[in-house]
């Protein structure tokens, strides 16, 4: 049903049907749906909600030349080494618990 459809439809209802109307579609909401859309903050605060809603997105983070510079050092350094030449061999799942990174790209196991 499109959004119109479903205004016309709840104009024809009294407060208290909508009441009950509103409860039984709560319920019959899945848990994850209402955790990812916030039904809970809608319910309490409608105008709040909305305006969250259309509020700006946050700006993107700013990206730290420095950090980029040694990420990219890294990866070259890496390549040299020909550590992307051939994938890694599949651990074994018994090992997968020893497994420790102290940074990204050198991988240890235990």
């Amino acid at each position: 049903m499109l959004v119109s459809e479903v205004r016309d439809v709840l104009k024809k209802y009294q407060e208290e049907d909508l009441r009950l109307l509103l409860v039984e579609m709560y319920k019959a909401m899945p848990k994850k749906l209402k955790e990812d859309k916030e039904i809970d903050m809608l319910l309490q605060d409608v105008h709040g909600y909305m305006s969250a809603r259309k509020a700006p997105k946050a700006q993107e983070r700013q990206i730290d030349l420095e950090s980029l510079k040694f990420r990219i050092d890294q990866f070259v350094e890496y390549a040299y080494n020909q550590y992307y030449y051939a994938p890694l061999d599949p651990l074994e799942q018994s090992k997968l618990h020893c497994l420790i990174w102290p940074s990204p790209g050198s991988w240890q196991v235990v």
